[in-house]
């Protein structure tokens, strides 16, 4: 060997015995510390209960976990020996290299579906598929047999009570007319008699009868009018009204409620109100008169307030906006979001110091939606209350002239 030769040898031994060093020091520790994880990895993967797949695109398996097997009821060499299809509630073979086919080109996807057990029950399943390269797929398998029968019978008890919740307003809003004709009779009656000549102590027996049979009466049309609507059979009617003059004999009527409380009420109607709109003048008096009524209960001193303005809005439509204040008791901001709700009051000791089913409020915001308006409060507690709620009414054919103002005694 020449010195050139050998030189030239001795420092390739010297090259390869530093790149054995390296590989020694740095790529060994690597790869152990990498055949760690996949064991780790792979005893994860047999000790849970999920279950594991690992198969091609002619979904024939290449591997399944202990956890699959327990799951579906097979030993392991026997599921080896099937593929996808004999174990499927509904796919067959060429639907299901369809989809392997979209995985592998979409790169993973998640779905439900239901697998056969050996005992012939069904499983369901969600299973997420991910592809690896062009030829084999990995899935990862949970049994949510028991969320979907949880599922099932939720839907199954929420049909139910919405079954039972309808067959009761259904049978409410029937009742209407046979409650509704006792209690006309009797107030009717109460009233023939109240035009006799009676003893004074007969009438005063007679005006407690028809004060609470009155009273009566507003609490079955309160819970057959909510009744109707959770059972939607109330419907909205249009006719031509005057809203001045239905707002003015209003105030007029529940004047003598204001007056032997002490309280002053007023009622401002703009201007510029038109003369007359089509809409429900019913359904707007009773909202009204609940706002109304309520601003006297709520209120020992001071006065309640009625506002009435109209603005146009598209399509030759009106929008009407009333409100009604008051300097009563007023409502704290957190009980402010639930006084709209059926059946809730601002204090249940409310019920038992003023009366009332806790309905009124909620059939208000009820009919205010059906006639295309919205409903709110303003109120701070110990500087009273203000309702807002507008509503949508069509022009009338007459033409619109000043409206007028009118008062309980008093004009502004």
């Amino acid at each position: 060997m020449s010195v050139e030769s050998g030189f030239t040898y001795w420092v390739m031994v010297g090259a390869l015995g530093v790149a054995g060093l390296l590989l020694a020091v740095l790529v060994l520790p690597l790869l152990l510390r990498l055949r760690r994880r996949a064991r780790n990895a792979e005893k994860a993967i047999d000790s849970t209960n999920d279950g594991y797949w690992v198969f091609n695109a002619d979904g024939r398996f290449i591997d399944v976990n202990p956890g699959y097997c327990r799951m579906i009821g097979y030993r392991r060499d026997e599921i080896m020996a099937m593929n996808i299809a004999d174990f499927e509630a509904v796919a067959v073979m060429p639907q299901i290299q369809a989809q392997i086919a979209r995985i592998i080109e979409r790169g993973h996807e998640r779905f439900e579906t239901r697998h056969r057990h050996r005992d012939g029950n069904w499983i369901d399943l969600e299973i997420t598929v991910t592809g690896v390269d062009q030829r084999y797929l990995v899935a990862f398998l949970r049994d949510i047999s028991d969320r979907k029968a949880a599922d099932l019978a939720l839907r199954e008890l929420t049909r139910s009570a919405e079954a039972a919740n309808q067959a009761k307003s259904d049978f409410v809003a029937n009742m209407g007319h046979e409650l509704r004709t006792p209690m006309n009779g009797v107030i009717g009656l109460t009233d023939i008699l109240l035009e006799t000549p009676l003893e004074a102590e007969q009438r005063e027996y007679l005006t407690l009868v028809k004060s609470s049979a009155e009273s009566l009466m507003a609490i079955l049309n309160d819970i057959l009018d909510f009744s109707k609507m959770e059972a939607g059979r109330l419907s909205i009617e249009s006719a031509e009204f005057s809203p001045a003059e239905m707002i003015a004999e209003l105030v007029s009527a529940i004047s003598a409620r204001a007056e032997k409380k002490g309280l002053a009420l007023v009622c401002h109607i703009d201007p510029d109100t038109p003369a007359r709109v089509r809409g429900d003048p019913g359904r707007l008096r009773q909202i009204l008169l609940n706002l109304c009524d309520n601003a006297i209960k709520f209120t020992s001193s001071g006065g309640v307030t009625v506002r009435a303005r109209v603005t146009a809005v598209e399509g030759g439509a009106h929008e009407l906006h009333l409100s009604v204040n008051d300097t009563g008791m007023g409502i704290a901001p957190d009980k402010q979001e639930n006084i709209f709700q059926a059946f809730s009051q601002v204090d249940s000791s409310s019920t038992r110091q003023f009366g009332g089913t806790g309905l009124g409020l909620a059939i208000c915001e009820k009919l205010v939606a059906l006639m295309g308006g919205r409903i709110w409060v303003a109120s701070e507690p110990g500087q009273g209350s203000t309702f807002y709620f507008t509503v949508r009414v069509k022009s009338a054919s007459v033409a619109a002239h000043p409206g007028q103002s009118a008062t309980a005694g008093q004009t502004e």
